[in-house]
């Protein structure tokens, strides 16, 4: 059995906010999970284990407990970060807000990401592909050309 979350799923939020978690990704899963904002942009909403979040809070604590823009970073980090349960039906309550600032309204795509999973708003991740004209092929040439690079 894989101990990392790999896959797409395309799930359907339903009206109180709450979403299927894959069976896939169920089994690595404890009875929480954080939810929490992405380090990089909001386009998607992370799902950690609490483990797991914990040792990502640590490391950047770790890196860039320092600096300004981290500092500022944090308070957003806190803003957008929430501890959920998952229900008998494998399913979570994404709270309102969130839901808001990620435009989750009816599809959903859970996208496994190794150690963790996003959950993003089906169209705003197909025009992500679209603006970047991200091809297959493109992302193979990219690839490839890091390779040789020895990234």
């Amino acid at each position: 059995m894989s101990s990392m979350f790999t896959g797409k799923y395309v799930h359907s939020l339903d009206k109180k906010g709450r979403v299927n978690i894959p069976s896939r990704f169920r089994k690595l899963l404890d009875d929480e999970v954080v939810l929490t904002i992405s380090n990089t942009m909001k386009d998607a909403l992370r799902v950690y284990t609490q483990e797991q979040f914990d040792e990502m809070i640590e490391k950047l604590y770790e890196m860039q407990q320092h600096d300004p823009d981290f500092q500022l970073f944090l308070n957003d980090v806190a803003e957008h970060t929430t501890t959920v349960t998952i229900d008998s039906q494998n399913r979570i309550l994404i709270p309102q807000n969130l839901r808001d600032v990620y435009g989750l309204n009816e599809e959903v795509v859970l996208l496994g990401k190794f150690k963790h999973f996003e959950i993003w708003d089906e169209g705003r991740l197909k025009q992500l592909y679209i603006d970047k004209n991200y091809s297959r092929e493109e992302q193979n040439a990219r690839l490839n050309e890091r390779e040789k690079n020895g990234l």
